[in-house]
């Protein structure tokens, strides 16, 4: 059984959006696979955001931010999912992500130890939604976007490891 940790990046909290829905079919379908889902639902946690490198670097995470860390590092593997809003994710949870993911949770508070030591060996999915036909983003063809949002939203899909539909 793995721990499966999702981390609901939508801003808006309350579960009607797609977003909402994808997390809960995914966590339906792990609990009938007999894993064990925790959840981070971004839009429900009151954190400050970082305004400088010093904040990052030596200021204490708030107590919301310690529990999502804890949740982050019981993960075997990880699930994000968020709307593309203005051509990257939301600025609230680019704001958890800063938080959650300073040096001192990422190295286990070891001087001089690997960023990635904490979260080293875990897999995770990245599901990101859009509500733009895909021929819209910035500097792409269609079909060249398509393959991008296919991607992006099913990496498990044949179409988006082939590229083929």
């Amino acid at each position: 059984m793995t721990r499966i940790v999702i981390i609901q990046g939508h801003p808006t909290s309350g579960g009607e959006h797609f977003c909402h829905a994808l997390a809960d079919a995914y966590a339906e379908g792990a609990f009938a696979g007999s894993h064990h889902v925790r959840f981070i639902t971004v839009a429900d946690l009151d954190f400050p955001l970082l305004r400088s490198k010093a904040d990052w670097d030596k200021d204490p995470p708030p107590a919301v931010i310690v529990e999502a860390q804890r949740t982050l590092a019981w993960a075997e593997h990880l699930v994000i999912i968020y709307p593309l809003w203005l051509g990257g994710m939301p600025a609230l949870l680019k704001g958890f992500l800063e938080q959650a993911l300073r040096p001192t949770f990422l190295t286990g508070g070891r001087e001089g130890a690997s960023w990635k030591s904490v979260l080293k060996g875990r897999s995770s999915r990245i599901v990101i939604t859009m509500s733009m036909p895909a021929s819209r983003i910035a500097g792409t063809s269609e079909r060249t976007a398509s393959r991008a949002s296919s991607a992006a939203s099913c990496p498990w899909s044949a179409s988006a490891r082939t590229g083929r539909r």
